[in-house]
């Protein structure tokens, strides 16, 4: 994993390495704003940011300069989807999918399905998931 500050995204002086990142998260502090995805992850963050020609600013975009000068402080962690599995997998097998295992996480896992999940993962607003049985309770009939 590595980490970036948002000032240095914003200051374009982040060195671009080589990397094998391709999902990104946006903290302030401990709360995750921000989860996405991409082949390049830097472009996408200049993107966000208005910084690329090509693009205005995403909502991302607009809420860091609406919360400039403290959004410079805000921390940008890349990951590959490799370096997500331990972080995926786990977290699948805790919520009761014991079925669910790297070498499935390997054979299907692309960046739509990790970004996702690492969101859920990181959100302090995480859905709740109905169990099955509850949806296909019957409504009592109004006679």
């Amino acid at each position: 994993m590595e980490q970036v500050s948002m000032g240095d995204i914003l200051d374009q002086t982040v060195k671009r390495k080589a990397t094998t990142a391709e999902i990104y998260k946006v903290r302030a502090g401990r709360e995750v704003l921000y989860v996405g995805q991409s082949a390049s992850v830097y472009d996408r963050l200049e993107a966000h940011l208005g910084l690329d020609w090509r693009a205005d600013r995403s909502y991302l975009g607009r809420y860091v300069f609406e919360h400039l000068p403290h959004s410079r402080r805000w921390t940008v962690s890349l990951y590959s989807l490799r370096e997500l599995e331990k972080i995926v997998v786990p977290w699948f097998r805790k919520q009761g999918a014991d079925w669910y295992t790297s070498a499935i996480y390997r054979a299907r896992a692309d960046r739509t399905f990790v970004e996702k999940t690492l969101w859920l993962r990181s959100s302090p607003l995480r859905p709740k998931v109905p169990s099955p049985s509850a949806s296909c309770q019957r409504r009592p009939s109004s006679k």
